[in-house]
């Protein structure tokens, strides 16, 4: 149990700097903006521990992000991701930029 909530964690920690490297992602809608910094917070939040690392928070991190990239980004390669929502594995927006090193 505490591994995967270890897990989790990672995962949420990976989440909030992806959502933060492309929230100022030129060209990207208010919508899709707006989507990326609430994933990024949620998900930094459950990283650090400020709020529980249920499955619904870790869940919703997952969906916001996807419903951001799902649209695509400006002058970006179409996303290969049909809007996965599964937190088990990341999306290939985490994928190519995880981070090596993730502060739990």
């Amino acid at each position: 149990m505490l591994e995967t909530v270890r897990w989790k964690r990672k995962h949420m920690c990976e989440i909030a700097a992806t959502a933060q490297r492309h929230v100022e992602f030129p060209g990207l809608s208010p919508e899709q903006r707006q989507t990326l910094a609430l994933a990024g917070s949620l998900a930094k939040s459950v990283a650090s521990g400020a709020r529980v690392c249920s499955h619904d928070n870790v869940q919703m991190a997952v969906s916001l992000l996807c419903s951001a990239c799902l649209p695509g980004f400006p002058g970006a390669p179409a996303p290969r991701c049909l809007g996965r929502r599964d937190w088990r594995t990341p999306c290939h927006l985490v994928a190519r930029g995880i981070l090596d090193e993730c502060v739990e």
